[in-house]
């Protein structure tokens, strides 16, 4: 794509060179720190029925960030997400004990390690792979167990989820739990 910018006097000649070069991306010629709306449930996936919900349903983030985001999870919904990082993207046994649900416009979603998973090879192949679009969602270091709590967190309605239990177990054996509604575990 070629962009041709007329000047037509002095004027445009000093505003065309004081202008800041703008980070690109090679696709498309797109603004990569631009903020983008980001809808946590996709709107092919829904209905969002009351304008509560529809403010409630989207967050921004940079263009970048956004497209890795779909790189890793399509179009799925939070709770699909949390279910690719438990199942997919975390060793095997690294999440003991998950159970989740929640509720989106009258619809209830829930989920456990006994339900069999129904992800198909692109996902597979992806958690395997695109480790640097994994890097650019989450961050370097940060832990599965993090990861599936900042998509509860950050990444998911306010009040979408209205149960959640999760164990896991670190490499270096520590065992992490992180509960909803906060509930008081045994020592």
């Amino acid at each position: 794509m070629v962009i041709v910018i007329m000047i037509h006097d002095k004027e445009d000649i000093m505003a065309h060179a004081k202008r800041k070069p703008v980070a690109r991306t090679k696709q498309k010629g797109r603004n990569i720190h631009r903020k983008t709306k980001h809808h946590m449930i996709p709107t092919s996936r829904c209905q969002t029925v009351s304008d509560a919900d529809r403010k409630n349903n989207f967050k921004r983030i940079s263009h970048k960030i956004h497209d890795r985001w779909h790189r890793l999870f399509t179009n799925m919904t939070p709770i699909e997400v949390v279910e690719c990082i438990v199942r997919i993207f975390a060793p095997e046994n690294y999440f003991g004990n998950v159970t989740l649900v929640a509720e989106w416009e009258g619809a209830r979603y829930d989920f456990n390690l006994v339900q069999p998973h129904t992800f198909d090879e692109r996902i597979r192949y992806i958690a395997r792979h695109d480790l640097a679009a994994w890097r650019v969602v989450f961050g370097k270091k940060r832990s599965f167990f993090d990861a599936v709590v900042l998509v509860i967190e950050a990444w998911s309605p306010k009040d979408y989820f209205k149960e959640i239990y999760i164990e896991a177990q670190e490499p270096n054996g520590s065992k992490l739990i992180y509960t909803y509604p906060k509930k008081q575990l045994p020592v």
